[in-house]
């Protein structure tokens, strides 16, 4: 998986609301450590109270009971505020957790390495839950913060264990649909191509992208064939060098060109310069989700050799700087 538009969205706002957690976390704190000072000085005041009890009991039996009372509830409440304020502690390391997961998540994320970001959600996801769980504790025992601030803390919250689950999510579906590598056997040519086709081809959707200078016509024949059950592609493009160019070559583009067409699906190949084509060894095909490095799709079903997964930025932008001084094979015949 590579980031697209909507993953980066997802992660921006995960880490937005994090900071917005740490920060709601250091308020807390703060009111509480407040009140926690306030009736700290205010136990201190009764507790040395120069008053003499006895001369005091004497004169005024209420006001010495309303003195004692309010010694006895300052204690209680210091001793509540310090819990809360520990609470509070708690809903901080939480927060500065879920800003280090989501962190981790998205440089590995941007490196694709997706598969090692799971344990970097589940961790987001929990530190989420306790977070929750501190902040209600506090907010329903001390009456500390106002409805729109427990409004906004609960959704930020329960919004960062929302995207967590998704990733997580569409991080195994992504997976299941794409294997990190494919093994070909040289005597099964035939089995290797509905291997190639279930395994690999078929899942591939949107826009395809071939880079391939040994692409000739028994690669085009091998293309069709590998998406010819694949209703999920919009268009194909594939790069290869003038020196596959036989006579039969631009006959059976035509061809398939129409075919394709025929269901929906773009399909332009685009010649290489000579240059280019000298330094140009790697093959690889990409979609907008994963890229893997192939053999040359002329023999792909025969090769002994081990179809992998690469960097899709790696593909993409190689690509893109090959096509930049290519050849549309249309332009190239005229």
């Amino acid at each position: 998986m590579d980031l697209g538009l909507s993953d980066i969205i997802e992660l921006g706002i995960a880490l937005l609301l994090a900071l917005a957690l740490i920060f709601i976390s250091v308020s807390v704190i703060q009111g509480l450590s407040f009140r926690y000072g306030i009736a700290a000085e205010e136990a201190y005041i009764l507790s040395n109270s120069s008053i003499n009890s006895t001369a005091l009991m004497k004169a005024n039996q209420s006001y010495t009971s309303t003195l004692i009372t309010l010694n006895s509830t300052l204690a209680v409440t210091i001793t509540a505020l310090r819990l809360g304020i520990d609470l509070a502690f708690i809903m901080l390391f939480s927060s500065l957790v879920i800003l280090l997961a989501y962190t981790s998540t998205a440089i590995h994320i941007m490196s694709n390495l997706f598969k090692r970001t799971s344990k970097y959600i589940l961790v987001a996801i929990i530190s989420s839950i306790i977070y929750i769980m501190s902040f209600i504790f506090i907010n329903l025992e001390y009456q500390y913060t106002f409805t729109l601030l427990t409004i906004i803390t609960l959704a930020s919250a329960s919004i960062i264990i929302g995207i967590s689950v998704q990733l997580l999510l569409y991080g195994r579906s992504s997976s299941n649909r794409y294997l990190s590598s494919i093994k070909i056997s040289p005597n099964e040519p035939y089995s290797n191509i509905i291997k190639l086709r279930d395994a690999l081809f078929n899942r591939f959707k949107g826009s395809i992208s071939l880079l391939d200078k040994h692409f000739n016509s028994t690669a085009l024949e091998n293309l069709y064939r590998l998406l010819s059950d694949n209703g999920n592609i919009g268009s194909i493009r594939v790069i290869t060098s003038k020196e596959m160019l036989d006579n039969r070559f631009y006959e059976d583009y035509k061809d398939i060109k129409r075919e394709f067409e025929n269901r929906g699906i773009s399909f332009n190949i685009y010649i290489m310069n000579d240059r280019v084509a000298e330094e140009q060894h790697e093959r690889f095909i990409f979609d907008s989700e994963v890229a893997y490095k192939i053999p040359p799709l002329n023999i792909i079903n025969k090769k002994s050799e081990h179809i992998v997964r690469m960097p899709l930025r790696d593909a993409e932008e190689r690509f893109k700087e090959v096509l930049s001084t290519s050849t549309k094979i249309e332009n190239l015949k005229q």
